[in-house]
């Protein structure tokens, strides 16, 4: 008995027993001194619940129905031999009526007396409307214990000492929040005085007198009207002071669930806004990367501007060879293919241009220019900018107090403003905004990976035409020089041939006026031997030598004639072939002149290659022999 029941001060001769039960986390030391405090007519017992004290190592006990089994199983015989009363105070007032109620029911045994404080009745509406607290965690079960007080503030304060008071006192909260009873059971007795048989009466008229019954029947009507009343005031005051207590509690409480719930508003918001914010910095940074690779891109596009104005301008050049020097030759053909080529990269960097432009300037609906980046970084600021007010507005709730002067009455706080939106709307938007943004940076770094591959084959396809066309040109010009020189050559050999049968003309002039002078004496003589009288004549043999001398000369001044008409026939052509060797001499002076100054015009590209740092290989060409042929390296 005495580790459930526990009696400090035996007193044998007591006329009555008071059985106290201990309130919540309490013990059954707490009574020692009632004992001493109480005359011996009255004999202490002590109920010790497993959990604490002596039975510290035992498990809590579940429910209320353990409880009473437990004390019943020790103390009914005590029950039995005398009058008891019972004393409960908050929870041990629980336990109490419980147990009053169960050796009523059970045993048909009631107490003389029954004291109970600091909790309201078990079936009353306050305690079966109140909230359930042990299931809190520990921190907020401490919380409320704090709020509605009844516990010392050192214990409290003191972490060792609640981890040990805290379980037995969540264990028996536990056993109260699941009790449960739905009417009051005990009978109340009244004591009724008898009236004496011998009472004596006045003498009056039996019209203006009322009988002894009638006036106790009156008095007791007053009386249980009265009783009656009192009762009704009572249930009234003590359910007025458990309200008060219910209800301060319970405003304590929202308001530190309310405190509770604004710091983890506060802590989501401010994690949103950090995340936000670092959202916002990410998206700043690929804005200008973006902007940066934009720039590039433009640069590299006016870059493409000089090639083409170069090409374009050796193409003019080219058109200026005359003859049989305006041929469509491979330079030509590179030039047009450069052309091309500077135009397929002007369309490619433009497209890299506008697909940057678009990525940072677009036109919204209301006409505002924006960037799709900008756009998201706009709704990332307002966004950014909504959490930072609404974490001002609830950190100044969160420290206001009931103290705080600048509190007051509103008319229709509870209103739904118009806009509100769910937790959910809420974490969804900010989260959409992060997600959106996040999308629009993986475009970014798209846009300007893409404009890196594309200025990459830009400037090789650029710089390989380059190279090809001043390859080609360089081939021409070689070609070019080694035709001038021939020309000089065959121009050179065609004069001195000229020259040379300018003087075999004059010999053949000089022979054939030579040849006239014999040829006349021949004539002379023949002539003169006509004249020769008779048979002298003669045609002898100085006729005959006349005779074929004349024939010879004159074949022979033929012959000269003739060859001298040739010579002289061959001379018109060589003069003529030599005006057109002069004539198509010039031309390819001037080619050469003109592949000369294209040459020059597109050392602009190669100093500009230079400047870039980019030094493109020259193909040599190497003159092998005389006749200038052009061997490759």
């Amino acid at each position: 008995m005495d580790k459930i029941i526990t009696c400090f001060s035996k007193c044998p001769d007591a006329s009555v027993r008071l059985i106290c039960f201990p309130w919540a986390g309490g013990g059954s030391i707490h009574y020692a001194r009632w004992a001493k405090a109480l005359n011996s007519s009255i004999e202490v017992y002590s109920v010790r619940l497993p959990g604490r004290e002596g039975r510290a190592k035992e498990p809590f006990c579940q429910n209320m129905q353990e409880i009473i089994d437990e004390v019943i199983g020790v103390i009914l015989a005590q029950l039995k031999e005398k009058p008891f009363a019972l004393f409960g105070h908050s929870f041990g007032a629980m336990t109490c009526f419980a147990f009053a109620e169960h050796v009523k029911k059970v045993y048909n045994l009631e107490p003389i007396h029954m004291f109970l404080s600091g909790a309201s009745a078990p079936y009353s509406e306050t305690r079966l409307q109140a909230p359930k607290r042990s299931h809190l965690s520990d921190q907020e079960f401490l919380m409320w214990v704090t709020s509605i007080g009844g516990t010392p503030p050192e214990i409290l304060a003191n972490d060792e000492l609640a981890k040990l008071f805290l379980p037995a006192l969540k264990a028996d909260l536990y056993v109260v929040d699941n009790y449960r009873t739905t009417s009051f059971v005990f009978a109340f007795l009244f004591l009724w005085d008898q009236i004496p048989a011998n009472m004596a009466t006045l003498s009056s008229k039996p019209s203006l007198r009322y009988s002894v019954s009638d006036w106790a029947t009156d008095n007791k009507q007053i009386s249980d009207a009265a009783e009656l009343k009192r009762n009704i005031s009572h249930e009234i005051r003590q359910a007025g002071r458990a309200l008060r207590n219910e209800t301060a509690n319970k405003t304590n409480w929202d308001e530190y669930d309310s405190s509770r719930r604004l710091s983890d508003r506060i802590n989501d918001i401010t994690r949103w806004k950090e995340n936000l914010k670092a959202c916002a910095q990410e998206v700043d940074a690929e804005m200008d990367a973006l902007t940066l690779s934009k720039e590039e891109t433009e640069r590299a596009l006016a870059a493409t501007v000089l090639p083409l104005e170069v090409a374009a301008e050796c193409l003019t050049l080219r058109e200026g060879r005359r003859g049989k020097e305006l041929v469509s030759d491979p330079v030509e053909a590179e030039l047009k293919k450069e052309v091309e080529v500077i135009d397929g990269a002007q369309r490619n960097l433009q497209h890299c241009i506008d697909q940057a432009f678009e990525q940072l300037w677009w036109f919204l609906i209301s006409a505002d220019l924006l960037s799709r980046l900008q756009e998201a970084r706009q709704q990332l600021t307002m966004d950014l900018q909504d959490k930072i007010e609404a974490l001002d507005v609830d950190m100044s709730c969160l420290s206001l107090t009931i103290r705080s002067p600048e509190i007051s009455l509103k008319p229709y706080p509870t209103r739904v403003p118009p806009g509100s939106t769910t937790p959910q709307q809420w974490e969804q938007f900010s989260r959409y905004n992060i997600t959106r943004a996040k999308e629009e940076m993986q475009a970014s770094v798209q846009i300007r990976e893409n404009n890196s591959i594309t200025k990459a084959q830009v400037q090789n396809e650029l710089e390989a035409q380059r190279m090809a066309v001043e390859f080609a040109l360089r081939k021409r010009t070689h070609h070019q020089e080694q035709a001038h020189h021939e020309m000089q050559w065959q121009l050179k050999t065609t004069q001195d041939e000229i020259a040379e049968l300018e003087k075999d003309i004059g010999g053949l002039e000089e022979d054939l006026h030579a040849k006239m002078a014999p040829l006349k004496l021949v004539h002379t003589r023949l002539e003169n031997r006509i004249k020769r009288p008779g048979m002298d004549l003669c045609r002898d043999e100085v006729q005959f030598g006349l005779v074929d001398e004349a024939k010879q000369l004159e074949a022979t001044i033929l012959a000269l004639k003739q060859k001298l008409a040739q010579a002289q026939h061959s001379l018109q052509s060589l003069k003529q072939h030599e005006a057109q060797m002069i004539e198509d001499r010039s031309r390819k002076q001037d080619a050469l002149s003109l592949e000369q100054r294209s040459s020059q015009t597109r050392l602009r590209l190669t100093l500009g290659v230079q400047t870039e740092g980019l030094h493109s290989a020259v193909v040599p060409l190497t003159n092998s022999s005389g006749r200038h042929k052009l061997d490759l390296a």
